[in-house]
């Protein structure tokens, strides 16, 4: 496999650049060249390149001989962006840029527009340990693009996105970290400051990824939306899995964990672990899109003290979210109503076998209508139920006929017994959701085996295992909530 190296110290650009000791000097020489396929672009190591590298539409690979932007000798190289991008792929397809660090002026001094690394009408493309930070848009972005992997990465100190991947399809973002994107200056009247976001993308999915502390200096254009942690719009059949959204941030509206925004139908968000953001911790929001909100599935996660309710839906304009199905979630909160539904727009809305435990003295639940809730348990530490204006579960029931079926109750309002409660398992590396042990039933909860069989009664699949692991339904009945306890 041929090779170029590049070394700000050694090198000359009037060497060939074939080998470390005949290596070019600078990112313009290196630009010059035209990578073939299974050709590599190395940059020395711990130094810095000040400049933009460049991939053109005539520098692509082969399936199994991509092209490749990386490091070479110890360390990673690090590609200084200045006011603009650092790395830009345009019109390329099976290529690598790996083991890089990719850095700007700063989102507020003096980065203009830019982002780490750009990927632009590609193809089969991967940006695996790439470490970015600095840039007004994003960290890493791609557009337009097809079956772009990033893994491994560390996105932080953004403006709009650490990771945003618009259009396109089959993406995979995994195993990444996005810290700390607190906002673009120049966006007044939108949203910024967002973790990992993917927009009009399809056949998608992120797993294993952290997203924390964003979003804390959106400018305050007066709007009232504002950015969340991981998210989707105006996306189909899109995946979030395993992921871990903590301290997200606004200063306007959302600033929660976990979103499926208008115009996201057939998806699933599953396992995720959300803990102390700025609002919900799963938002099912339709802001006008001309796509439906439709035929999504929130199952299996766990929301400890969100700002804004564990899971929030409701509608700024466009279509009704519709079609909802909420099922074995565990949400505790000690301030706000741990379901809130807001501006009606709702429509079939099903919630079964999740565990609520709410506040003391304060609403469990509020919404519009359009909600069916069926085997829940709901709990508060005062031991009182309240909801839209009914004191007590069975009375709210018997008004209602929620959690009810055939007249015969199917939910109920009983301390689940966790194991602790109490416990805001401050984790931040979502391989190790199996440690929320706090958070598990004790052995004498009343919430094992008292789970509605969704399959036999509603033919849903659940997924066959629970948030920790554990084969799911494997006792007489399924366990209500996220953990499946024998």
């Amino acid at each position: 496999m041929n090779a170029y190296y590049v070394d700000a110290m050694t090198g000359d650009d009037a060497n060939p650049g074939t080998s470390p000791e005949k290596a070019w000097k600078t990112i313009d020489k290196a630009n010059g060249a035209v990578l073939k396929a299974g050709e590599r672009l190395l940059f020395r190591g711990g130094q810095v390149f000040t400049g933009k590298v460049e991939l053109t539409a005539t520098e692509s690979g082969v399936p199994g001989s991509p092209v490749e932007v990386s490091s070479f000798g110890k360390g990673r190289a690090t590609i200084d962006g200045g006011a603009g991008d650092a790395v830009i792929a345009e019109g390329c397809h099976d290529i690598r840029i790996t083991r890089l660090v990719v850095k700007g002026m700063g989102r507020l001094e003096g980065n203009k527009g830019g982002r780490g690394v750009l990927l632009s009408r590609v193809k089969d493309a991967v940006v695996d340990e790439v470490e970015a930070s600095g840039f007004q848009k994003a960290g890493i972005h791609a557009s337009e693009s097809e079956k772009v992997r990033v893994t491994n990465c560390h996105a932080h100190d953004n403006g709009f996105a650490g990771i945003w991947i618009w259009g396109g399809k089959g993406h995979y973002v995994g195993d990444c970290r996005a810290i700390n994107n607190p906002g673009d200056p120049t966006i007044m009247d939108n949203h910024s400051g967002n973790g990992i976001l993917l927009g009009g993308c399809t056949d998608s999915t992120v797993e294993y990824c952290e997203s924390a502390e964003n979003g804390w200096d959106q400018p305050k254009g007066g709007q009232g939306n504002g950015p969340v942690g991981i998210w989707c719009h105006d996306a189909k059949r899109i995946t979030i899995q395993n992921c871990i959204a903590h301290h997200n941030k606004s200063t306007s509206g959302d600033g929660g964990g976990f979103d499926f925004d208008g115009g996201t139908s057939e998806s699933v968000l599953q396992y995720n672990y959300s803990y102390e953001n700025k609002s919900s911790a799963v938002l099912l929001w339709e802001y006008g899109s001309r796509l439906p909100l439709c035929d999504n599935v929130i199952r299996y996660n766990i929301s400890v003290n969100d700002g804004e309710s564990g899971i929030r839906f409701g509608k700024s304009g466009g279509q009704d979210v519709s079609r909802i199905e909420i099922y074995h979630n565990l949400v505790i909160n000690d301030r706000v109503p741990c379901v809130w539904g807001q501006n009606d727009g709702a429509k079939d809305i099903r919630i079964r076998n999740n565990i609520f435990i709410g506040p003391r003295g304060g609403e469990m639940l509020k919404d519009h209508g359009g909600v069916r809730y069926e085997g829940n348990c709901w709990w508060a530490p005062d031991g009182r139920f309240e909801a839209k204006g009914v004191i007590g579960f069975e009375a709210w029931a018997a008004a209602t006929g929620q959690e009810l079926s055939g007249g015969q109750p199917v939910g109920l309002f009983a301390n689940p017994r966790l194991v602790n409660a109490d416990s805001v398992p401050r984790i931040t590396d979502p391989h190790g959701l199996s440690a929320l042990r706090d958070l598990m039933l004790s052995a004498d909860s009343p919430c094992i085996d008292r789970g509605m069989d969704l399959k036999g009664r509603f033919g849903l699949d659940a997924g066959g295992r629970d948030f920790f692991g554990n084969p799911a339904p494997r006792g007489m009945a399924p366990d209500i909530g996220a953990h499946e306890a024998r």
